[in-house]
């Protein structure tokens, strides 16, 4: 498939950035991608994938099982590293929190 050739050009090109990627994608500012704005962005590219095939892709990218992507998603699907330290990021932010709420419930 054409996405998966892309990730790879991608990963390897030295100057992208996977927020203006997303912010590309992401045409209306929602804060999410879904099929309709991949398939946008492929027909720009002269390819016309099928519905089916654009919703396997967003239900690959996509954690929460909302047929949306959001910026999270995209990061974890493309950059395994950098998806490694947001995982670590969030799980820091929600010990914090934790932490937080027992101390306030004290």
């Amino acid at each position: 498939m054409k996405l998966e050739s892309s990730k790879k050009e991608l990963h390897f090109t030295p100057n992208w950035n996977i927020r203006a990627v997303f912010n590309l994608l992401d045409n209306q500012r929602r804060g999410y991608i879904t099929a309709l704005n991949l398939k946008e962005f492929f027909n720009l590219l002269n390819y016309e994938p099928s519905e089916d095939e654009l919703y396997a892709i967003v239900r690959r990218i996509e954690r929460q099982s909302k047929d949306m992507i959001y910026f999270e998603d995209l990061i974890m699907a493309l950059d395994p590293v950098k998806a490694q330290m947001l995982d670590q990021e969030i799980i820091e932010r929600q010990l914090k929190q934790e932490e937080r709420i027992s101390f306030e419930g004290q």
